[in-house]
């Protein structure tokens, strides 16, 4: 199972077409996006994204956190701003912990970031517009199965892999 995981669009509609027309993204069986998008939902509905809502003022999206089960994993979704993500993750897991969450994904910080503890893990995929570290620009694909979960971050540009991560269950 292939999920595609966007963050902070901020509105560059031009950039959220053409990654979701890259024939690698394209393939992606769920795609979700974690918050600050700025587009409507009538595009958001027109490629299938699973979205919640950022902080950005009349931000699209559903909510500010989702639960999804995709292929024997339980994942949350968040922008993570109501969670206070850019101080540090107690929050975020105290709710895996609640939840019965594997992964937990979130944006608003615009870096990439990895972190696993206590068999949880929690990451971010960067941003897709206005990243805020050294790394340019970024999307994440993750690829479950039933016991591996594999995190490839990729930079919006020129789709080469950034950095790779690989849990097991």
């Amino acid at each position: 199972m292939k999920i595609l995981v966007l963050s902070d669009i901020h509105g560059n509609k031009k950039r959220f077409k053409s990654l979701l027309e890259t024939p690698h993204i394209a393939s992606c069986d769920v795609k979700v996006s974690l918050g600050d998008q700025e587009i409507n939902n009538k595009l958001l509905n027109q490629y299938d994204i699973n979205a919640v809502k950022g902080n950005a003022p009349f931000d699209s999206g559903e909510g500010h956190t989702k639960i999804l089960d995709v292929a024997g994993w339980r994942l949350m979704i968040a922008h993570g701003h109501k969670m206070r993500v850019e101080r540090d993750y107690k929050t975020i897991h105290y709710r895996m912990e609640e939840e019965h969450v594997d992964i937990a994904m979130h944006g608003h910080t615009h870096r990439m970031a990895y972190s696993e503890n206590d068999g949880k893990v929690i990451i971010n995929p960067g941003a897709v517009n206005q990243s805020r570290d050294l790394n340019p620009e970024s999307y994440m694909i993750l690829e479950l199965n039933d016991k591996t979960a594999v995190f490839r971050w990729f930079d919006v540009y020129d789709h080469e892999e950034l950095a790779r991560r690989v849990f097991q269950k």
